[in-house]
């Protein structure tokens, strides 16, 4: 008793729909944390199988959990029920359908307090079927301040933009909230919450489990053939052209325009290919026609997207190289073979 009195609160936001087969496991791990003074918060979304029934169960149990059951209105309005009721001083979220290392939050908190971060982030494993792998194999710690955070979260490499490897003080939440009727509303807000943090600390020892499936939103997202994947990374692109913050801005449109290119290489009809045109020619309309790019990125996509049919190729030779470059610098040539190594396989397969 006298531990949970000395450890500041931290409030774990999980919404919940239809997940009766993932989540005991997922809320196992959350009570199960070494870090005792949680408040769990359960969002049932409407749920039409047994997992309101489960979340009640769980409450019954734990007198740290807290039930709130409402209409389907999206993921995103049921994070946002579970933030207008948090009273912690720490926020964390989960997806009913993953889960996380028994001392996943005591690893965020004393990150937090021993760098004095505002945000503190943790690797996690991608979880398929037969296999996982960890995001990243670096294991790096590094204290960034609010810039370079903010680069790495724009270029969604070094930091991704989901929520629930992250610890926030609560403070960084006033005034934001997630747009409801929207998925991606990680890629929506994350950027504006890091705007607040004076400090973030990275370190990329794998602690939560990210499952892959085929018929989650993410998992069916399809990247930009997704309208709110796609509104997500341009409106990034927008708010900082407004703002005139350039090196923003271009961190932001470089990934909105790489994954323009990707979804216009991946179409199978010239129709999809279409719309990628005329949104790269409404984004050289709004946004100053990519004047904060360099010279040679400029080119490259205006190459990419002009009518010449090699040009697709050639830009992705062009990505290609500088990802293997940045790969061989930031991991290590051991990493860069084991990528390699992987993505032969998937191709032979």
């Amino acid at each position: 008793m006298r531990a949970m009195e000395k450890e500041k609160k931290i409030s774990v936001i999980v919404p919940v729909y239809n997940a009766q087969h993932y989540l005991e496991k997922c809320l196992d791990s959350i009570t199960g944390q070494s870090y005792r003074n949680l408040e769990i918060i359960l969002v049932d979304d409407g749920s039409k199988d047994k997992s309101g029934e489960i979340c009640d169960r769980y409450a019954a149990a734990d007198g740290r959990i807290k039930v709130i059951h409402r209409e389907n209105g999206g993921i995103s309005a049921a994070r946002n029920s579970g933030l207008n009721i948090a009273t912690g001083e720490y926020y964390g979220f989960a997806d009913s359908d993953d889960w996380m290392e028994s001392d996943m939050y005591q690893f965020l908190q004393n990150d937090l307090t021993s760098t004095g971060a505002d945000i503190a982030v943790c690797g996690f494993f991608r979880t398929f079927d037969k296999f996982e792998e960890p995001n990243d194999r670096s294991h790096t710690r590094r204290v960034m301040k609010r810039a370079e955070a903010l680069d790495w979260l724009l270029q969604d490499r070094l930091l991704q933009n989901y929520y629930w490897c992250k610890l926030y003080k609560r403070e960084l939440f006033n005034g934001i909230r997630m747009p409801e009727g929207r998925t991606f509303e990680d890629a929506f807000t994350q950027h504006l919450i890091f705007e607040k943090a004076r400090k973030v600390v990275l370190h990329n020892i794998p602690k939560y489990h990210y499952l892959i499936r085929s018929d989650s939103i993410s998992g069916a997202s399809q990247g930009f053939l997704n309208e709110d994947c796609h509104a997500a990374f341009y409106e990034r692109v927008r708010h900082y052209f407004v703002k005139d913050e350039k090196r923003f801005c271009r961190q932001a449109a470089i990934t909105y325009l790489n994954g323009l290119c990707r979804t216009y290489y991946d179409a199978g009809d010239e129709q999809t290919r279409a719309v990628q045109r005329q949104r790269f020619a409404a984004f050289c309309r709004e946004c100053g026609n990519g004047r904060f790019l360099r010279p040679m990125e400029k080119f490259f996509y205006f190459f990419t997207f002009s009518a010449f049919p090699g040009a697709v190729l050639i830009f992705l030779i062009y990505c290609k190289c500088r990802i293997s470059k940045i790969v061989i610098m930031e991991e290590g040539l051991g990493a860069f073979y084991h990528k390699a190594v992987r993505t032969i396989s998937r191709l032979q397969s």
